[in-house]
């Protein structure tokens, strides 16, 4: 693929820019200190403002099914379910003022806990393909998955971030992924080492035995950020976008023709994007960004 067409896959994302006085101009000192901005937030939702829902429209409870080991999305610590969709559902919940529970299930097994009944909607586990189009329905997607490079610190002048383009250096990637095979195939000309996991891939990085590990924005954040990253590496640039890759709609899944449910959830996400609500939750355990 030419520099052009990867490039335009490169999305970026400015910070808010913070409010300023005139160069010459003094604040008045009536005037509080302004409040740093909140972190931007990417939104990725279609909302509909006018839907509306009423409480016969609401279901009286939710019982989400979820992996409990796929951090930072949703894992366990002791007896105590985390993760961003975790806190989702749990948002959602407080949105819609309705009861709901969780059921712990491992990854694999999660579209037969929703189809069988046992469950009724999925955090995680199902993703939106022809054939699971056939079983369920999804809500609008409330995020998208990216690939970023993570790099360690110091390892070139603050100014400059890892660029595959111009550096050329070893990068690692988890074996069999769909960051590896994208990568084979957009920068064939860097050397590619492959690990069991994008953690190790990680910790190669903060070994210093690749430049660079290109892995999920979301897990890359939360590594850099985590006790296991140690302050050794930061995000290099921003998120690549590559649709039938590794670029994936988050969504949540219910059983085919539960359109009550669907549509409330729809509704419940659509409030918390504009509130901001989802984008603080995602700030929370990703301070790096996904994009």
């Amino acid at each position: 693929m030419g520099r052009s067409r990867l490039l335009a896959a490169l999305v970026l994302i400015a910070a808010a820019p913070a409010g300023v006085f005139g160069q010459n101009a003094a604040a008045p000192p009536q005037l509080a200190p302004a409040a740093a901005p909140a972190p931007s937030v990417l939104r990725f939702r279609h909302v509909e403002p006018q839907m509306k829902l009423s409480v016969a429209e609401t279901p009286a409870l939710v019982r989400f099914v979820v992996d409990d080991a796929f951090p930072p999305w949703s894992w366990r610590e002791g007896d105590t379910l985390k993760g961003i969709a975790v806190d989702v559902a749990d948002a959602l919940c407080r949105e819609l003022k309705i009861k709901c529970s969780f059921i712990v299930r491992p990854f694999e097994q999660i579209g037969a806990a929703l189809a069988s009944g046992e469950a009724d909607a999925a955090l995680s586990g199902v993703a939106v393909t022809p054939e699971t189009l056939k079983t369920f329905d999804f809500t609008r997607p409330w995020v998208l998955t990216t690939g970023r490079f993570v790099e360690r610190k110091g390892a070139r002048p603050e100014t400059e971030r890892f660029d595959p383009f111009v550096t050329q250096e070893p990068v690692a990637a988890a074996k069999g992924s769909a960051h590896e095979a994208w990568l084979r195939r957009s920068f064939p000309e860097n050397p590619l080492t492959t690990f069991a996991t994008d953690a190790q891939a990680l910790q190669a990085v903060k070994d210093g035995k690749a430049a660079a590990a290109f892995v999920d924005a979301v897990r890359g954040a939360f590594w850099v950020a985590s006790p296991d990253g140690g302050n050794c590496c930061a995000l290099a640039g921003a998120g690549y976008v590559a649709p039938g890759w590794f670029s994936r709609p988050v969504t949540i899944a219910v059983k085919k023709g539960d359109n009550r449910l669907l549509n409330a959830l729809d509704y419940g996400l659509d409030r918390l994007d504009q509130s901001g609500a989802t984008g603080a939750i995602l700030n929370r355990y990703v301070p790096g960004g996904v994009m």
